[in-house]
C-alpha cells in the first residue's frame, strides 16, 4: 500500500469555524443583524422604510464579509487599493478593450 505524507504547512493551518461560517464572516453577520436591528426599532420612519434601511444594512456588512478578492476580504481589499492608488497616482485608460497605463505627464 501506498503512503502518502501531508505537507507540514497544511497541517499547521487552524480555521474557527462557526455555523459554517469563518469568525470573521460570522462577527460581520452579527454586526449586520444587530446595527440593522438597532436602525429599524431606533429611526422614526415608517416601517416600510425602516425595513428597507434594515435589509441595506446587513446586505453591506455581510457583502463586506464574504466577498474576497484575491484571499483578502472586501474590506481588506479596499484598504489596500486605496493605499496603492496613493502611492501611484497615474491613471488607467481603458481604449479598444486593452488596458493601458499612461503617464500624466506624457499625455
Amino acid at each position: 500500500m501506498l503512503e502518502v505524507k501531508p505537507n507540514k504547512e497544511i497541517l499547521k493551518i487552524k480555521n474557527t469555524m462557526f455555523l459554517g461560517f469563518t469568525g470573521f464572516q460570522a462577527l460581520m453577520i452579527g454586526a449586520g443583524l444587530i446595527t440593522g436591528t438597532l436602525l429599524f426599532l431606533l429611526l422614526p420612519f415608517h416601517p416600510l422604510i425602516n425595513t428597507f434601511i434594515l435589509v441595506v444594512v446587513v446586505v453591506v456588512f455581510v457583502t463586506i464579509g464574504m466577498i474576497e478578492i484575491n484571499n483578502m476580504s472586501l474590506l481588506k481589499f479596499i484598504f489596500v487599493f486605496i493605499k496603492n492608488r496613493r502611492v501611484c497616482k497615474r491613471a488607467w485608460f481603458f481604449e479598444n478593450g486593452k488596458e493601458v497605463l499612461r503617464d500624466d505627464k506624457h499625455s
